[in-house]
């Protein structure tokens, strides 16, 4: 099978991450999405990051109605901070039988010679970038994924401004945060008061 990485943070999930999930899946050929939690990164405070089992429950309650996502908790198992290269290598060693592909930005790809061992990713997944920026280019045509080399799909999904500190400062503000959190992982944000 084909199965997209789509590795984060996630904190909290919302859906501009399923929106983008979803675009990978329909334009790039992929069978599956799996949403890689990570518990720690190289570039974020960890101080700042809910419980990375909670984290993997808001995601969990997010996408329990695609049976075509899953959520995983391999990073949890692995040294910390998570570098990708060696989750790679894990998922590798348990699914031999699969093709992966890293699901990441246009300004995350351009950045990837700077992430620790760029050339050993290379060699064992494709990439599938969406647009973070208007001067993305995806190619031409409405729909469908556009193939730059055997590397790299570029795929169309929209430009929302949604971030998850902005997601944050508003549970902190006890504001309102429907339909920009998949309801299932709201009403769970709620009941345990996770952000406040």
């Amino acid at each position: 099978m084909k199965i997209g990485l789509f590795f984060g943070t996630f904190n909290p999930i919302h859906i501009g991450h399923l929106i983008v999930a979803q675009a990978a899946l329909s334009q790039a050929g992929l069978d599956k999405v799996w949403f890689v939690i990570s518990p720690s990164s190289p570039d974020k405070d960890y101080n700042k990051l809910l419980h990375e089992f909670d984290r993997f429950d808001l995601v969990r309650e997010a996408i329990r109605d695609n049976p075509n996502f899953r959520a995983l908790d391999v990073e949890f198992h692995l040294p910390k901070p998570s570098y990708t290269y060696q989750t790679i290598r894990k998922l590798k060693a348990d699914y031999p039988e699969n093709e992966f592909f890293i699901i990441l930005g246009s300004d995350n790809y351009e950045n990837l010679n700077r992430w620790k061992n760029a050339g050993e990713l290379r060699q064992n997944v494709r990439f599938v970038v969406y647009p973070r920026s208007e001067k993305f280019e995806s190619g031409p045509g409405e729909t469908g994924a556009v193939s730059d080399d055997q590397l790299v799909l570029r795929i169309k999904a929209p430009l929302l401004q949604i971030s998850a500190s902005a997601i944050r400062d508003l549970i902190r503000e006890n504001k309102s945060t429907r339909y920009m959190i998949p309801d299932d992982a709201r009403k769970l944000i709620e009941k345990k008061g996770f952000y406040r």
